[in-house]
């Protein structure tokens, strides 16, 4: 879109949730003859009055987007505070690409891409590739909260800036903490998570929202009832393997807000069927698992709305995830033994447990692989030499990547941002790991599933939880009133307890994974056999081989549960078989032009 002045042009992807505001704001200092009605050209029109560091301090919402300065010759491109919408870009010959897919970069042009050794060790121990990598050398994503600036007369040196962190949001909020009570505190929660939910549910298409039973998902659902909507449209999956099912759990809360309930029921064939398609959904490698379930019900609200608000978020923002308590008590009985005594005991333990055998029920069978995955996973663990090493691990499918992937690349970014979270002020455990958390998974992973799982059936996810101001909020609250005695989220629960009965909310978490493990040595075997050919591994000149075979003859043994592992191994090679014609594993490739 091209504004009223001709100065700016701009390419544009999301939701300016506060658009209609903005344009009240600008009309009252220069009134403006509205060509329609849409956010994009609310937003041009802000950057020709306001400029564009105002405009992106004021704008609320989800958006990537490319704004060319025709005056100045330069171009803009500028990814949201939380990271909800992607942007990739790259220097390819003598032009300048961008894009919110990968796809659409690699197919504009006629070279093939060298792939990127260093992403893809990311990838084998993170489960996705984390910004600013991708999966190809010479295409960045760009990193939440931030702005790039090209100059046409000299693409190879870009201006890089961030407008909004959430780091500086962490800082901020250590430094100002609200000075209310507990109840107060609840009140202007719940007021500003009911401000986050109204502002998303404006829409002039079809709009529901995933329900899974969880705290996040039904609060979303909660506070979109308690906005006075009548009807209100819930989706939910179901699985026939009980352990994986929380349909039940969504079903009883939808029924008690009175929402309009849909669910699909799906078998483990179900699930199967959606794998060769990952690849292309997705462009790099993602090895999420949860990302199956998501994309089915996205494919199933997509069936009824356009438009769909999630419970993401909540988790990172206010403490929900079971590994922050396990980690600080795996490492508080670890820290008690010297490492120096540690490290040694770790080997030794690890190679005592790696000539057990469990291969029949005389010798305990599933329960007894169990429990030495369970000893296994602390042994590995005992050698590491603080929490956040600790906490990476947790964090890991391939606690060391160079066993099945010779590559030099050494990339504790996880690490590095708990060193970011000491040197802002904050100190305590958890906050680190919340930080690390909001400043890494949750758009590299979370909102990296969400985005393209919905977007391939042409549904928009939102996600009020995600809302800056609420982040702003979060980090001001005091950690002591967001965990307590081991549970997770105690003001979200308290705001949805004003909304439901306490046993709809009070019940372990689930999450939304699938029994991929056990789908290995079952259903899935033949595909993965494929995959994992010896010959082919060698061919490829990748992968250590026969350690990825050996790993995968362990798993199938049932001796380990290398599930996880190996699902990050069969993902990329999926998506390299699927890509094979435009990518180049030995640095060859030459960067052609558009």
């Amino acid at each position: 879109m091209l504004s009223k002045s001709s100065r700016y042009v701009i390419s544009y992807n999301g939701e300016i949730y506060n658009h209609s505001a903005l344009r009240e704001e600008l009309e009252q200092s220069c009134p403006i003859e509205w060509r329609g009605t849409s956010d994009t050209e609310t937003l041009i029109e802000c950057f020709t009055q306001w400029g564009i560091d105002k405009t992106l301090s004021k704008i609320n919402g989800m958006f990537a987007f490319a704004l060319y300065d025709q005056d100045l010759r330069k171009l803009h491109l500028v990814r949201d505070r939380l990271g909800e919408k992607p942007l990739y870009f790259g220097v390819i010959g003598r032009a300048l690409v961008f894009a919110s897919e990968l796809k659409a970069i690699v197919e504009g042009t006629d070279t093939r891409f060298n792939l990127n050794f260093s992403a893809v060790s990311d990838f084998l121990r993170y489960n996705n590739i984390p910004a600013p990598k991708t999966i190809y050398e010479g295409i960045h994503k760009l990193l939440p909260g931030s702005i790039v600036t090209f100059d046409e007369s000299d693409l190879e040196n870009a201006e890089y800036g961030s407008y909004w962190s959430i780091e500086r949001a962490a800082e901020n909020g250590s430094r100002n903490p609200v000075e209310l009570d507990h109840a107060e505190i609840v009140d202007v929660l719940e007021t500003q998570l009911l401000e986050s939910v109204q502002s998303r549910m404006n829409s002039d298409v079809p709009l529901g929202a995933f329900l899974s039973g969880g705290v996040d998902s039904s609060l979303v659902v909660a506070m979109m009832k308690a906005t006075g909507s009548k009807s209100v449209n819930t989706f939910s999956i179901g699985f026939e393997e009980e352990a994986y099912d929380e349909a039940p759990y969504a079903r009883s809360v939808a029924t008690h807000l009175g929402t309009q309930h849909n669910e699909l029921y799906v078998s483990a064939s179900d699930a199967i069927d959606v794998i060769p398609n990952l690849s292309s959904v997705w462009d790099e490698p993602f090895a999420d698992s949860s990302q199956i379930p998501t994309y089915l019900v996205s494919k199933l609200t997509r069936q009824h709305v356009v438009v769909s608000l999630s419970g993401d978020g909540g988790d990172e923002m206010f403490g929900g995830y079971r590994r922050y308590w396990e980690s600080v008590n795996i490492w508080e009985r670890l820290n008690r033994v010297p490492q120096v005594i540690r490290s040694p005991a770790s080997r030794l333990g690890a190679a005592v447990l790696g000539l057990r055998r469990s291969d029949n029920a005389a010798n305990g069978g599933r329960r007894y692989s169990a429990k030495v995955a369970h000893w296994r996973r602390l042994l590995e663990l005992a050698s590491l030499e603080s929490h956040p090493h600790l906490y990476q691990a947790i964090m890991s499918q391939w606690l060391n990547p160079k066993e099945v992937f010779p590559s030099n690349s050494n990339s504790p970014y996880i690490i590095e941002r708990f060193d970011k979270a000491k040197e802002i002020g904050l100190h305590d455990a958890f906050e680190q790991m919340m930080l690390c958390d909001a400043s890494t998974y949750l758009h590299d992973t979370i909102m990296c599933k969400v985005d393209r799982a919905s977007m391939a059936v042409g549904l928009e996810a939102r996600a009020p939880l995600l809302d800056h101001q609420l982040a702003e909020l979060a980090w001001r609250i005091p950690v002591e009133s967001k965990l307590r005695a081991g549970n997770g989220k105690i003001l979200l629960k308290e705001v949805l307890k004003r909304h439901i009965p306490n046993e709809l909310i009070e019940r372990p978490k689930k999450g939304f994974s699938l029994p991929v493990g056990i789908w290995l040595r079952g259903p899935l075997r033949e595909w993965a056999e494929v995959l994992l050919c010896p010959k082919t591994l060698e061919q490829q000149g990748l992968f250590n081989a026969s350690a990825v075979r050996r790993s995968w003859e362990l798993h199938l043994s049932g001796r380990w549960d290398l599930g996880g592992p190996m699902w990050n191994i069969l993902m990329f090679q999926s998506w390299l078989l699927e890509n094979a014609s435009i990518v180049c594993v030995d640095g060859s490739a030459s960067r052609g032009s558009l």
